[in-house]
Protein backbone atom coordinates (compact mmCIF):
# COMPACT_ATOMS: atom_id res chain seq x y z
CA UNK A 1 0.00 0.00 0.00
CA UNK A 2 1.15 3.57 -0.81
CA UNK A 3 -0.08 6.34 1.03
CA UNK A 4 0.48 9.80 -0.42
CA UNK A 5 0.21 13.31 2.62
CA UNK A 6 0.43 16.50 1.46
CA UNK A 7 0.06 19.66 3.54
CA UNK A 8 1.79 18.11 6.65
CA UNK A 9 3.47 21.16 7.43
CA UNK A 10 0.37 23.54 7.33
CA UNK A 11 0.75 26.40 9.85
CA UNK A 12 -1.65 25.81 12.99
CA UNK A 13 -1.56 21.93 11.98
CA UNK A 14 1.36 20.31 13.66
CA UNK A 15 -0.46 18.83 16.70
CA UNK A 16 -3.88 18.76 17.36
CA UNK A 17 -5.99 19.00 20.55
CA UNK A 18 -8.57 17.47 22.32
CA UNK A 19 -10.41 19.83 23.46
CA UNK A 20 -13.31 19.50 21.53
CA UNK A 21 -17.05 18.87 22.60
CA UNK A 22 -17.72 15.06 22.67
CA UNK A 23 -21.45 15.79 23.44
CA UNK A 24 -23.97 14.46 21.06
CA UNK A 25 -24.80 17.48 18.73
CA UNK A 26 -28.52 18.18 17.41
CA UNK A 27 -27.29 18.51 13.94
CA UNK A 28 -23.91 17.30 11.80
CA UNK A 29 -22.48 19.59 9.51
CA UNK A 30 -23.80 19.10 6.23
CA UNK A 31 -21.11 18.45 4.33
CA UNK A 32 -22.86 16.87 1.55
CA UNK A 33 -26.40 17.68 2.70
CA UNK A 34 -28.94 15.59 1.61
CA UNK A 35 -32.39 14.01 3.54
CA UNK A 36 -31.81 14.07 7.55
CA UNK A 37 -31.15 10.41 8.98
CA UNK A 38 -30.94 9.58 12.53
CA UNK A 39 -27.58 8.01 13.69
CA UNK A 40 -27.16 6.18 16.77
CA UNK A 41 -23.90 7.18 18.72
CA UNK A 42 -23.07 5.76 21.47
CA UNK A 43 -21.13 7.50 24.23
CA UNK A 44 -18.47 4.24 23.93
CA UNK A 45 -17.99 5.43 20.60
CA UNK A 46 -17.90 8.95 21.46
CA UNK A 47 -15.27 8.46 24.33
CA UNK A 48 -12.87 6.72 21.47
CA UNK A 49 -11.74 9.79 20.81
CA UNK A 50 -8.05 9.18 19.49
CA UNK A 51 -4.80 11.12 20.90
CA UNK A 52 -4.31 14.39 19.75
CA UNK A 53 -3.22 14.37 16.29
CA UNK A 54 0.86 14.93 15.34
CA UNK A 55 1.58 16.38 11.83
CA UNK A 56 5.21 17.07 12.36
CA UNK A 57 6.83 14.30 9.90
CA UNK A 58 5.03 12.00 7.37
CA UNK A 59 5.00 8.93 9.87
CA UNK A 60 3.20 11.14 11.99
CA UNK A 61 0.96 12.67 9.89
CA UNK A 62 0.02 9.02 8.23
CA UNK A 63 -0.38 7.59 11.90
CA UNK A 64 -2.96 10.61 13.12
CA UNK A 65 -4.83 10.93 9.71
CA UNK A 66 -5.77 6.86 9.87
CA UNK A 67 -6.70 7.30 13.76
CA UNK A 68 -8.87 10.42 13.40
CA UNK A 69 -10.16 8.97 9.82
CA UNK A 70 -11.01 5.77 11.86
CA UNK A 71 -12.55 8.07 14.91
CA UNK A 72 -14.88 10.02 12.19
CA UNK A 73 -16.11 6.78 10.45
CA UNK A 74 -17.03 5.60 14.07
CA UNK A 75 -19.24 8.02 14.73
CA UNK A 76 -20.60 9.29 11.72
CA UNK A 77 -18.68 12.64 11.45
CA UNK A 78 -16.16 13.34 9.14
CA UNK A 79 -15.24 16.78 10.34
CA UNK A 80 -13.55 16.03 13.38
CA UNK A 81 -10.57 13.92 11.01
CA UNK A 82 -10.31 17.56 8.79
CA UNK A 83 -7.11 18.86 10.23
CA UNK A 84 -5.20 15.77 8.97
CA UNK A 85 -6.16 15.75 5.45
CA UNK A 86 -6.12 17.82 2.62
CA UNK A 87 -9.43 19.05 0.94
CA UNK A 88 -9.20 16.73 -1.82
CA UNK A 89 -9.59 13.58 0.88
CA UNK A 90 -11.66 15.27 3.09
CA UNK A 91 -14.67 15.12 0.31
CA UNK A 92 -13.82 12.00 -0.08
CA UNK A 93 -14.13 10.94 3.57
CA UNK A 94 -16.95 12.73 4.06
CA UNK A 95 -18.38 10.87 1.07
CA UNK A 96 -18.17 7.56 2.15
CA UNK A 97 -19.08 8.80 5.99
CA UNK A 98 -22.77 10.21 4.30
CA UNK A 99 -22.78 7.04 2.03
CA UNK A 100 -22.55 4.97 5.61
CA UNK A 101 -24.96 6.85 7.19
CA UNK A 102 -27.61 6.50 4.12
CA UNK A 103 -27.10 2.97 4.85
CA UNK A 104 -27.64 3.22 8.72
CA UNK A 105 -24.10 1.65 9.00
CA UNK A 106 -21.45 3.41 10.93
CA UNK A 107 -18.09 1.61 10.08
CA UNK A 108 -15.03 0.73 13.11
CA UNK A 109 -11.92 0.07 11.96
CA UNK A 110 -8.86 -0.17 14.27
CA UNK A 111 -5.22 0.03 12.74
CA UNK A 112 -3.36 -3.22 14.67
CA UNK A 113 -0.25 -2.50 12.81
CA UNK A 114 1.85 -0.33 10.72
CA UNK A 115 5.28 -0.10 9.00
CA UNK A 116 7.05 2.50 7.29
CA UNK A 117 9.78 2.25 3.89
CA UNK A 118 11.82 5.40 3.24
CA UNK A 119 9.52 8.08 2.27
CA UNK A 120 9.87 10.41 -0.62
CA UNK A 121 9.23 13.96 -0.03
CA UNK A 122 8.85 16.80 -2.21
CA UNK A 123 7.98 20.06 -0.71
CA UNK A 124 4.74 19.64 1.48
CA UNK A 125 4.02 16.14 -0.10
CA UNK A 126 5.08 12.93 0.58
CA UNK A 127 4.77 9.88 -0.47
CA UNK A 128 5.65 6.77 1.62
CA UNK A 129 5.26 3.47 1.24
CA UNK A 130 3.46 1.66 3.87
CA UNK A 131 2.31 -2.18 5.59
CA UNK A 132 -1.01 -2.00 8.06
CA UNK A 133 -2.67 -4.77 8.77
CA UNK A 134 -5.95 -4.12 10.62
CA UNK A 135 -9.69 -4.83 11.24
CA UNK A 136 -13.08 -3.67 9.90
CA UNK A 137 -16.80 -4.43 11.36
CA UNK A 138 -19.86 -2.59 10.09
CA UNK A 139 -22.55 -1.65 12.86
CA UNK A 140 -25.92 -0.70 11.41
CA UNK A 141 -27.01 2.23 13.40
CA UNK A 142 -30.75 2.22 14.96
CA UNK A 143 -32.65 4.94 17.27
CA UNK A 144 -31.76 3.38 20.67
CA UNK A 145 -34.62 1.55 22.88
CA UNK A 146 -34.09 4.17 25.61
CA UNK A 147 -32.96 7.42 24.64
CA UNK A 148 -30.42 7.34 27.91
CA UNK A 149 -28.47 4.52 26.63
CA UNK A 150 -27.43 6.08 23.70
CA UNK A 151 -26.73 9.66 21.86
CA UNK A 152 -28.39 9.90 18.51
CA UNK A 153 -27.10 12.63 16.21
CA UNK A 154 -29.17 14.08 13.69
CA UNK A 155 -27.16 13.70 10.77
CA UNK A 156 -27.40 15.10 7.46
CA UNK A 157 -26.71 13.27 4.35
Amino acid sequence: MLLVVSGCSGANRGVGSNSGSSEASGTVGAHMAGPAVDVNVTQEMLDSRPKPWVLTTPESAVRSYLDWTSYAYRIGQSKVATATMTPYEEVRVDSYTQFNIQKLKLIDQTLKSITFGKPTIEGSRAVIPTRKSGRIATYRSRKPARPSAAHTRRAMT
